[in-house]
C-alpha cells in the first residue's frame, strides 16, 4: 500500500501556484483597456439607432467579466484548481492513497465537470477500442488496475503520461462566455478579434503549458517519493 505523507505532498506541490504566470498578464490587460475605451467612446455619444444601443450594453456587459486586473481574470479561468484536481487525480490513478481518500475523491469529482484530450496517441489510456461489427467480444484484458499498474511502473523510471485534462465549472463556463462575446455580431472586429486570440491562448495553457506543469511536477515528486523510500529500507 502506497500512502502518501500530505505534509510531503504539500511541500512539493506549491510551486504549481506559481502557474498564474502563464502568458494571460498582456493579453488580459489588452482586452480591458480596449473594450473600455471604446465602449466609454460608444456610450458618450448620442445613441442614433438601436444598433449602436445594443453594442454599448454588450460592450458594459463585456467588461463585467474581463476586469482591468489579471489576476481576476485568471482567478476566473481556475487554473490553480484545475491544477491542483488533475495533480490528485494523476496521483490515485498512480496507485498513490491518502489519509482522507474519500474526501478528497469526492471533492475532485464535484469540481470536475468534464475533460479535454491531450495525449499524443489517438486512443485514451484506459479506453478500450471494440469494433462495433465484431459479433464476439473479446475478453478485456486491460482494467483499471493493470492501468494503474503500469503508470506506476512507468512513473519509478521517469515516464509520466497525461492523456487528458480535467476541467472545472469555473473554467468551462468562463471560456464559454468569451466564445459566445467573440461571436456576437453587434461587437467591433476589433475586440472580436482580441477575444479570439484569448480564447486561443487558454487551448494552448490548457492543452500545452498545463499538460507540461503537469507532467513536470509528477517526475519531480514520484522521483523524490520513490527516491526517499528507497533509502528508508
Amino acid at each position: 500500500m502506497r500512502v502518501i505523507e500530505i505534509i510531503f505532498l504539500k511541500n512539493n506541490i506549491t510551486w504549481l501556484k506559481d502557474f498564474a504566470t502563464i502568458l494571460f498578464t498582456a493579453t488580459g490587460t489588452i482586452v480591458a483597456i480596449l473594450t473600455y475605451r471604446r465602449a466609454r467612446a460608444t456610450v458618450l455619444q448620442p445613441i442614433r439607432n438601436e444598433v449602436i444601443k445594443k453594442q454599448s450594453e454588450i460592450l458594459v456587459e463585456l467588461l463585467g467579466i474581463l476586469p482591468s486586473e489579471s489576476k481576476l481574470i485568471y482567478k476566473g479561468l481556475d487554473y490553480s484548481l484545475i491544477a491542483t484536481i488533475n495533480t490528485n487525480k494523476q496521483l490515485l490513478d498512480l496507485g498513490f492513497l491518502f489519509a482522507n481518500q474519500d474526501e478528497i475523491v469526492k471533492k475532485i469529482d464535484d469540481q470536475i465537470v468534464g475533460w479535454t484530450y491531450v495525449g499524443e496517441s489517438k486512443q485514451l489510456l484506459d479506453v478500450e477500442l471494440i469494433d462495433a461489427f465484431e459479433e464476439k467480444q473479446q475478453p478485456n484484458d486491460l482494467n483499471n488496475e493493470d492501468i494503474g499498474r503500469s503508470k506506476y511502473e512507468n512513473a519509478k523510471k521517469g515516464i509520466i503520461e497525461v492523456d487528458k485534462i480535467y476541467l472545472t465549472q469555473n473554467h468551462t463556463d468562463f471560456k464559454n462566455k468569451l466564445i459566445d462575446f467573440s461571436h456576437n455580431p453587434y461587437l467591433p472586429l476589433a475586440v472580436q478579434e482580441v477575444l479570439d486570440k484569448i480564447i486561443s491562448d487558454i487551448d494552448i495553457n490548457i492543452h500545452v503549458n498545463m499538460k507540461a506543469v503537469l507532467s513536470d511536477f509528477l517526475r519531480e515528486f514520484c522521483h523524490k517519493y520513490f527516491t526517499k523510500n528507497e533509502t528508508q529500507y
